[in-house]
């Protein structure tokens, strides 16, 4: 059973955080499905992702990811120095680039840690 492997990098003083998934193969195909039927029913899901947390949803590859980003978070906190409770939440949303599409340089205000 391959592990996961998790990669602190202090660069800068933003802390780069690389995690390597083990056991990743099935629950990706399985967001995959989840992302490609969000996308048939909203072809705005890029733009229009406030409503659209794929992580609120009860399905086998959201419940995996969700799991690992929680573990993440906790282990950022932790080598932080962090051993108390945090009151957190994670919103997430699909990505489609398609032909031509590209993101402008941006943001996340209000956001303590971001991830892609």
């Amino acid at each position: 059973m391959a592990t996961s492997q998790t990669e602190f990098l202090q660069l800068w003083p933003t802390l780069l955080v690389k995690r390597q998934l083990g056991e990743f193969a099935e629950p990706t195909r399985d967001l995959l499905k989840l992302v490609r039927e969000m996308d048939r029913n909203n072809k705005k899901l890029t733009t229009e992702y406030i409503n659209q947390n794929p992580l609120d949803l009860d399905h086998s590859g959201a419940n995996w990811l969700r799991s690992q980003i929680n573990e993440l978070v906790i282990d950022y906190l932790r080598s932080l120095g962090i051993d108390y409770p945090v009151d957190w939440q994670i919103h997430a949303w699909a990505n489609i680039n398609r032909k031509g599409d590209y993101h402008d340089t941006h943001n996340h205000p209000h956001s303590y840690l971001s991830g892609t």
